[in-house]
């Protein structure tokens, strides 16, 4: 007997999938933008750099989301060190030679006026980590 596919059941799962798909590519576009900003230019650095964070905050909101992970407190009130908690493959981002700590404290002196000079080589690096991990962990 021929059965067929429950394609509802499936929407939310497909929507996750697709959104976290959205975002990397949104974060992959970033890179060119950071590669054409002079290493002088701490604003624009600054700036693409949270846009980086913002993205990748929603990722991994749709990755906790996805994995059930229940939160003490309102997922949307959650930084980037709670959220970050979902990513346990880190296979592909091994030859970066970056840590998600790194990352994190790269992505916060990107978000917060805290006068940390932004070295744009270190925001490409953490870039590529984020895609890697989003796409790896998805």
């Amino acid at each position: 007997m021929f059965q067929f596919f429950n394609f509802t059941a499936l929407q939310p799962l497909l929507a996750q999938v697709i959104s976290c798909s959205f975002l990397s590519d949104k974060i992959v576009s970033l890179i060119g933008d950071i590669g054409d900003i002079s290493d002088d230019d701490q604003d624009e650095l600054q700036a693409r750099g949270n846009t980086v964070r913002k993205h990748f905050e929603n990722a991994l909101k749709i990755l906790n989301l996805k994995a059930g992970v229940e939160f003490e407190d309102d997922y949307q009130k959650l930084m980037l060190g709670n959220l970050s908690k979902i990513i346990t493959n880190f296979d592909a981002v091994a030859p970066l030679n970056i840590k998600l700590s790194e990352v994190l404290d790269i992505l916060n002196a990107c978000s917060h006026d805290s006068g940390i000079h932004i070295n744009k080589d270190d925001l490409v690096n953490s870039v590529l980590f984020i895609v890697s991990v989003i796409n790896t962990n998805s």
